[in-house]
């Protein structure tokens, strides 16, 4: 008994530190959010970056998802709001910027927003990225600032107290801060995503509901 209330205690202060936990919904798939550098399976959700920066731009603001073809050209046109990662065989350049802005250099493949950014001394930019099969269930949750994310491969979608968001391959979205979300993986093919979590930087980038479950909608 100790030993599961210590196993409660670990698990619940990995979520509210920004590691996310999410629920299990397939055998033998662990779902929980990981470092990259601790990626041990092409499957799962891992962190790929967490920078935090003092200044945003002025205006309305998009995430935008430029590809290039090497890390140091990406690094070469960066700004102070961008961050370069490599993920699914590719190198990104993700930027938080106004909707009119382009890189100099690279494929501009994809936008999402404009971006709901709550008033913040700092903020903090966790993008993941997220491979699995359909019929993964995440557990109930929400963040303190906008999440976006874009779909590669696949199919997800999202329940709300609201109502429901789906997304397919070449399809992104925007949640507002602090809303209540339930995500599954749906449709026939592994769901392939990149994600951005935009919150106040002082703040846990995200937290469990237990007073709120899914009607089901997503199945």
């Amino acid at each position: 008994m100790k030993y599961l209330i210590r196993l409660m205690v670990f698990v619940m202060v990995l979520s509210l530190s920004g590691i996310w936990k999410p629920d299990v919904a397939l055998s033998q798939i662990d779902t929980r959010c990981y470092p990259v550098s601790q990626r041990q399976s092409e499957i799962g959700c891992y962190v790929l970056a967490y920078p935090r920066v003092r200044e945003l731009p002025k205006g309305p603001l998009f995430w935008h998802l430029n590809t290039f073809s090497s890390r140091s050209a990406a690094e070469a046109v960066a700004t102070s709001t961008s961050t370069v990662v490599e993920s699914q065989g590719k190198v990104w350049l993700f930027t938080v910027a106004p909707e009119a802005w382009r890189a100099p250099r690279g494929q501009h493949v994809a936008q999402m927003g404009p971006l709901p950014i709550p008033r913040a001394e700092k903020y903090g930019f966790m993008f993941m990225e997220a491979v699995f099969p359909p019929g993964v269930k995440m557990m109930t949750h929400k963040h303190p600032g906008p999440e976006a994310s874009y779909v590669l491969a696949g199919e997800r979608c999202i329940e709300t107290p609201t109502g429901v968001t789906r997304t397919r391959a070449g399809e992104g979205s925007v949640l507002p801060g602090d809303v209540t979300m339930s995500l599954r993986t749906t449709g026939s093919e592994m769901s392939r995503a990149l994600v951005l979590i935009l919150h106040d930087g002082t703040q846990p980038p995200a937290s469990m509901v237990e007073d709120w479950k899914p009607s089901g909608l997503c199945q």
